[in-house]
């Protein structure tokens, strides 16, 4: 009796564990990723430019589990980063410019998860975005341009399920690419396109936390 009892708890705890990744499984997550980065340059071995960014987004998550441990799903994000660039002269004095930008982004995504336990995953997403910015500068400035960013990207990450409703996931950065279209005012045409690739390890982390509903 006592045999079987514990064959039944282990099956239990198997399925459970496993349940989140299941066929009809809906996942919706509340996420957050910062982003810091700074730089400088001299010239005469004087620093002639420094140059700093913080950024975060925030948002909800919807996915549907498709079977064979894959999640397709879409994001919705709000964005804000922080620029500051100071120039420093010859005589040592400076002048600084801060840039603030704010945006909404949406993102279809299709994610897998590769068990390496019962409650550990490793994952690899890869995500399409689009999102439109509002950029204004100070001080004395009312130039304020509007753009639109497409991205495409993929990023690596890993869960891990405390319980078979819940995951706790995090990551740094990932592969991206991106292309912007930016204009002066919101009535005119777009004016300049700029295409970068670029990696992320390190200096972007993101958290998220989901919540699996099972059918």
């Amino acid at each position: 009796m006592k045999k079987l009892l514990a064959a039944v708890v282990f099956a239990l705890i198997g399925t459970g564990a496993f349940a989140q990744t299941s066929q009809g499984t809906v996942v919706v997550t509340g996420s957050l990723s910062l982003r810091t980065s700074t730089s400088e340059s001299k010239q005469n071995d004087t620093i002639s430019h420094e140059s700093s960014e913080t950024a975060f987004r925030i948002g909800p998550t919807l996915g549907y589990m498709l079977g064979n441990n894959f999640e397709l799903g879409a994001a919705l994000g709000y964005t804000h980063s922080t620029t500051k660039n100071i120039n420093f002269n010859s005589e040592g004095d400076s002048n600084e410019m801060t840039t603030k930008t704010n945006g909404f982004v949406i993102s279809p995504y299709l994610k897998k998860y590769f068990m390496l336990s019962e409650q550990f995953a490793l994952t690899g997403q890869l995500s399409a975005g689009l999102g439109v910015y509002k950029t204004k500068y100070d001080p004395n400035t009312n130039y304020q341009p509007r753009s639109i960013s497409f991205t495409a990207t993929l990023a690596p990450g890993i869960t891990y399920f405390p319980s078979d409703k819940l995951g706790i996931s995090t990551g740094l950065g990932g592969l991206q690419y991106a292309q912007t279209l930016k204009r002066k005012e919101s009535g005119e045409a777009p004016k300049k396109t700029n295409s970068e690739l670029r990696i992320g390890f390190e200096d972007a982390l993101f958290f998220s936390l989901s919540y699996y509903i099972n059918r």
